[in-house]
C-alpha cells in the first residue's frame, strides 16, 4: 500500500495522483474505483479532472469508519 501524504502539504484541488496518494491506495485500485464511480465526484479544470481535497478527506474518513482502511 502506498504511503499516505500529509494533507496540509497539498493544494485544495488535487490531481488524481495526489488524491490517490492521500488515500494511500495503488494506481490499480484508484482506477478500479474511478471506473466504478466509487470515488468522490471530480471537477473539471482546464479540461482535466481534479478532486477537492475536502471531498477526498471526507471519503477517506467514511471508508475508515466502516473499516476499509483500518
Amino acid at each position: 500500500m502506498p504511503k499516505r501524504i500529509e494533507p496540509s502539504s497539498l493544494p485544495e484541488l488535487l490531481t488524481g495522483g495526489q488524491a490517490r496518494q492521500l488515500a494511500g491506495i495503488s494506481v490499480v485500485i484508484w482506477m478500479e474505483l474511478l471506473e466504478t464511480d466509487r470515488l468522490p465526484k471530480p471537477v473539471r479544470v482546464a479540461g482535466r479532472f481534479k478532486w477537492r481535497k475536502s471531498d477526498v478527506l471526507d471519503w477517506i474518513n467514511n471508508l475508515e469508519s466502516v473499516g476499509v482502511f483500518s
